[in-house]
């Protein structure tokens, strides 16, 4: 059995290095300079495994429940295991909903995600009407539910008459007005 003193200052040398791609083995020689190590110096062998840093929960996350920054951690795993659907930054999974019960260490796909609903069917909601130098607002029955986003259909309460606007928050839709024609100063 051969000791290195790192302390002395001997820098190893890669002599030789072949690697199988397809299982990830590697077999290299490593000698010292000077010969100090013997005529061959030293064979090591070993794997290579790629490994990619992925969110997983830290606990397990209900059906429907909003995922925030402490209910997941980066883990490395290999990048066999890790497939392209797994969701790998932790903004893209912030505020966003399980479609089913997520376990504990977990990878998370983007098929188990969902956006959250922020307007449901049914429920009352704010719409607010915006152009240019006016906004108004009333109040309404969705007539679908929506994600931040999503067009959805409003019923005017007063008037029974069908409204589309966009979800812009919890309870909220904006219905944009007409925009105005810009002015413009060429000569005809």
């Amino acid at each position: 059995r051969s000791r290195l003193d790192a302390a002395r200052g001997e820098a190893l040398k890669v002599a030789h290095f072949l690697r199988d791609m397809r299982s990830g083995r590697f077999e290299a020689r490593l000698t010292l300079p000077g010969g100090l190590d013997g005529p061959d110096g030293w064979t090591v062998t070993g794997s290579i495994v790629e490994m990619r840093e992925v969110a997983v929960p830290v606990g397990d996350l209900d059906r429907g429940e909003a995922i925030q920054a402490k209910d997941v951690v980066l883990v490395r795993r290999p990048a066999a295991q890790v497939g392209a659907d797994v969701v790998r930054p932790l903004s893209d999974l912030i505020g966003m909903v399980p479609r089913r019960a997520l376990k504990a260490g977990e990878m998370i796909r983007s098929a188990d995600l969902a956006k959250p609903i922020l307007v449901e069917k049914a429920s009352l909601v704010t719409v607010t009407y915006v152009t240019k130098g006016l906004t108004l607002t009333m109040r309404g029955r969705a007539q679908g539910s929506g994600s931040m986003g999503d067009p959805v259909k409003v019923q005017n309460l007063q008037s029974k008459k069908i409204v589309e606007g966009v979800v812009t928050g919890s309870a909220q839709v904006t219905i944009a007005g007409p925009v105005a024609p810009q002015a413009s100063l060429t000569e005809s």
